[in-house]
């Protein structure tokens, strides 16, 4: 059976470590190998070989064997000032002279306090077995009876009659095994570290390969596999150059320069890599990698594009815009307010759907900057290299797939006006750190550029995060935290501002072309019933709510107040933690199917069958419409 901690031990001293260990609890197991003086080199050898050994524990004596350990943890067991105290008190008291050997050299740095003690000490050391028993028999024959030592010396002491006092006490073994103890519990530590650290790379979105000082490829992940088309025996201790012939790998390690947007090319698949290189205290540990299909970002960036077009580049609400009367929103919308009339940058913390966006917006047309671009992104639904080209901009070339003639960033098209950063708290650690400079410098540079460009922006965060918790955890640059946090504002979650639900509900009704009465009785029902409802998704849920209740209002007739109730029966019970669909939300969902083919079909038949006219009225897409109308034919 193999232990995780061994003890290379001698008699004597074997009977003083079993009696450790059975005295104490160790939350692991120790083995015992009993050696001869000189000769414990093939063990040591064999023992560094088993994985499962982390700890060796063995005298001082043994130090050179143990030196050259490759995997295996080494413990020396040294005499210390209380081993020696510990063996002088078994001296029998009329005891004149004593004899402390030692394999190897005396005891030099205690023979200044010989003095102290009531026999004379004499110091001598031994080199193997034989001269150890000539050297006790030629004390012996001086008159000299008691001799202080290891297992050697006190063997053959006592085999000739004379007073043997062992010179490792329990205390210092329990010492060495309490070392021990905190050697695993590091290294498990360190293996649990490893694991966490292996899995992130594994599920990265980039491949990712990591090279040793030589440019030998170390580790990589399983995309990385994907891209180069070989597998982990067939790469790992290969040079890179074999197989990323393009790559100035050379450069990154003599000089310890990060390489960004290189182009290379494997197999006939075009990759886009950056290159970082890993140095401690100035030495050169090697590099990491990474890279992916430039294919895979322009058609990200292809989308992204078409998303921030059909988005615009204007700020469409106003503080007006914002429905409301309890005294909490009251204190935070005058707050914001104040800060629109400040040039500073802004942090708004809230809950999904609270409305962040529209703060935002209603900040940057209560600015000075209000005639000018006002730009948003959410940080969360990009990767890292597609959110940086899309912040910073790229230059013609930068990378296969890039616009000709390159392309102006965020930044760019923010200038003069706002950029409102969504969900700030998912930046990486990269962007976080290009962030920070364009905000301390008021300027950036594009990717594959080199000329800087100033840029006059002013900033407005959002998160639905702590990020002060994230700075305490270390995910968030505490440097940027407090650029961000110039001006701060929190946006109450809807459970705690419920005076305004009522408004709001009949503000919604109302765009839905429901008369105001029946606005403000429907919404009076609808606070009544859900007083305490806890509105996990805010104003949005809220509208969602709402344009249900539109619904049934405008195509359900008179069962109407019916289905309003069942409506509103089903919000309480999902809000409760009931499962499953139940009765009512099974007929509340059939009436809404019914509601909205009614619908459809009006639409259709004042189109006179244009489908296409039909989706317009409807305000839907002609695929959007043409998936109902399929649906409504399966059903019958």
């Amino acid at each position: 059976m193999a232990h995780p901690v061994y003890f290379l031990s001698y008699p004597y001293l074997t009977d003083v470590v079993r009696s450790v260990i059975r005295e104490r609890e160790y939350p692991f197991s120790i083995g015992i190998k009993e050696l001869k003086i000189g000769d414990p080199v093939t063990v040591v050898e064999q023992l560094d070989r088993d994985e499962s050994v982390q700890v060796i524990i063995t005298v001082r004596g043994h130090a050179r064997f143990v030196s050259g350990l490759k995997r295996t943890a080494a413990i020396l067991l040294d005499v210390s000032g209380d081993d020696l105290l510990h063996a002088f008190r078994q001296v029998k008291p009329e005891t004149k002279e004593i004899v402390m050997m030692r394999y190897g050299r005396i005891f030099e740095e205690y023979t200044s306090f010989d003095h102290l003690f009531p026999f004379r000490i004499h110091h001598d050391t031994y080199r193997d077995e034989r001269e150890a028993v000539q050297k006790i028999k030629g004390w012996l024959e001086k008159g000299i009876r008691t001799f202080v030592g290891t297992s050697a010396v006190c063997n053959e002491a006592r085999r000739l009659g004379a007073q043997a006092i062992f010179l490792y006490s329990k205390k210092s073994i329990a010492k060495a095994f309490e070392r021990a103890a905190g050697i695993i519990q590091l290294a498990r530590k360190d293996r649990e570290k490893l694991e966490r650290i292996n899995a992130i790379i594994q599920n990265a979105s980039n491949a990712i390969l990591a090279v040793d000082p030589q440019g030998r490829v170390e580790r990589l992940n399983r995309h990385a596999l994907r891209l180069l088309g070989k597998t982990e025996r067939e790469l790992c201790g290969q040079p890179i150059r074999s197989f990323l012939p393009d790559l100035a790998w050379e450069h990154l390690l003599s000089e310890g320069e990060s390489v960004e947007n290189a182009l290379t090319q494997v197999d006939g698949t075009h990759l886009i890599l950056n290159m970082v290189p890993i140095r401690v205290d100035g030495q050169n540990l090697g590099g990491v990698i990474t890279f992916q299909e430039t294919s895979k970002v322009s058609d990200a960036e292809t989308k992204i594009r078409r998303e921030l077009h059909r988005k615009g580049l204007v700020a469409k609400y106003r503080f007006s815009d914002i429905i409301h009367r309890s005294k909490v929103m009251k204190h935070w919308l005058r707050r914001a307010q104040i800060y629109a009339e400040a040039d500073a940058t802004v942090l708004i913390q809230g809950e999904t759907g609270t409305g962040k966006e529209l703060i935002a917006q209603s900040i940057h047309n209560h600015s000075d900057r209000r005639n000018q671009p006002f730009v948003a992104v959410n940080c969360s639904a990009l990767p890292e290299s597609l959110l940086e080209s899309e912040l910073f901009g790229y230059e013609d070339g930068a990378f296969t797939g890039a616009k000709k003639g390159g392309k102006r960033g965020l930044f760019e098209l923010a200038h003069r006006g706002t950029l409102f950063l969504d969900e700030i708290g998912e930046l990486s650690p990269n962007l976080q750190a290009r962030l920070l400079r364009a905000l301390q410098e008021r300027e950036i540079m594009r990717i594959g550029g080199d000329s800087i460009i100033p840029v006059d922006v002013r900033i407005i965060a959002a998160t639905n995060k702590d990020l002060r918790g994230l700075v305490e955890e270390g995910f968030f640059r505490e440097d940027l935290y407090y650029r961000l946090n110039m001006l701060f504002l929190h946006l109450p979650p809807l459970r705690e501002r419920r005076e305004d639900i009522p408004l709001i509900t009949e503000s919604l009704l109302k765009r839905q072309g429901i008369a105001t009465s029946e606005s403000r009785k429907i919404a009076r029902e609808l606070t009544r019933f859900l007083s305490g409802y806890s509105w996990k998704g805010n104003v949005r849920e809220l509208e969602n709510v709402v344009h249900r209740i539109a619904v049934l209002y405008q195509h359900a007739g008179e069962n109407f107040p019916h289905l309003f109730r069942e409506l509103l029966e089903e919000l309480v019970e999902s809000d409760s933690g009931g499962f499953g669909p139940s009765k009512a939300s099974s007929r509340l969902s059939d009436e809404l199917k019914k509601a909205e083919r009614a619908n459809i079909m009006r639409a259709l038949r004042e189109a006179g069958g244009n489908k296409a006219m039909a989706a317009r009225k409807l305000g839907v897409s002609r695929t959007t419409l043409w998936r109902k109308l399929r649906s409504f034919e399966e059903d019958g």
